[in-house]
């Protein structure tokens, strides 16, 4: 019944009914979207208004041509983010936020961002935006008013 290939949650369903979400309060509709359909069959209702939302869309989906690498990077990628990063500084629409830059697969594409952002912005604009490169787990708690997420793959 158990072995290497059995996680925690295959030992779990056996005993226990699997609690799904019913209602997110932490993101807007749009954001909480993807993750609605993927995991939870459309079932989790959003409960943050986005009216209230500065910047609008509240996501936008912008394709890179890069690769990834064997190191887990994609270089094309990281340094797209940091030009928009540094274009949305230039809009007004932008003052005074805070910006980051979220790697899914690993930390050596954030500190990839993060090296070519340090290089191209200012340290005073890189400071007062309080500019964070890391995975998910480095915004527990920490939050930021424009997110970049890099997914490093592509198709293949």
């Amino acid at each position: 019944l158990y072995d290497m290939k059995s996680s925690l949650y295959d030992i779990a369903k056996t005993t226990f009914q699997p609690l799904m979400l019913k209602e997110h309060f932490r993101c807007v509709p749009d954001i909480i979207g993807y993750s609605n359909r993927l995991s939870y069959d459309y079932k989790i209702k959003p409960l943050r208004d986005d009216s209230n939302v500065p910047t609008k869309p509240a996501t936008i989906a912008y394709r890179v041509a890069g690769r990834r690498e064997e190191n887990k990077t994609n270089l094309a990628e990281a340094e797209n983010i940091v030009a928009l990063m540094m274009a949305c500084m230039e809009q007004p629409e932008y003052n005074g936020m805070t910006f980051g830059a979220i790697s899914l697969l690993g930390n050596e594409q954030a500190k990839l961002i993060n090296k070519i952002a340090l290089e191209k912005i200012s340290i005073k604009e890189y400071t007062e935006r309080r500019i964070l490169c890391g995975n998910a787990s480095h915004f527990q708690g920490d939050e930021r008013d424009v997110i970049f997420i890099s997914l490093v793959d592509n198709n293949e």
